[in-house]
């Protein structure tokens, strides 16, 4: 017997103990995140925490934190259902034409750090 999915999966993330955010969708279509990343740039690292997701119907990147870390912090996440999200810090509407300023953008940032000179056809 196939079983229906839960309504209004959440995630309850902590950081050393103390609660950042609740994160979802209130059991509407779409994708939940809860990421760590560490990224050495050259020598400058980046350590962060990111919670977000994206609401399918609307095609709204949400996020609920995103903020820094140390060495020797620890990150949980509780998976809970049917409860209250926390207030959204941020909602971005996923256009074509966003998606095309992004690439774009990339395209002239890749092609300045390799020395190449964009011609546009």
């Amino acid at each position: 017997m196939k079983r229906e999915p839960p309504e209004g999966i959440a995630f309850k993330v902590f950081q050393n103990g103390r609660g950042v955010c609740t994160a979802g969708l209130g059991g509407k279509p779409g994708v939940l995140t809860a990421t760590l990343h560490w990224v050495d740039r050259q020598g400058r690292d980046e350590l962060w925490l990111h919670v977000g997701g994206l609401e399918s119907a609307t095609q709204q990147h949400i996020i609920w934190a995103a903020q820094p870390l140390r060495i020797g912090d620890e990150v949980a996440i509780r998976i809970l259902e049917n409860v209250k999200p926390t207030r959204v810090r941020a909602r971005t509407k996923l256009t074509n034409k966003s998606r095309e300023e992004q690439e774009k953008a990339w395209l002239k940032k890749i092609a300045k750090k390799q020395g190449y000179k964009l011609v546009k056809l």
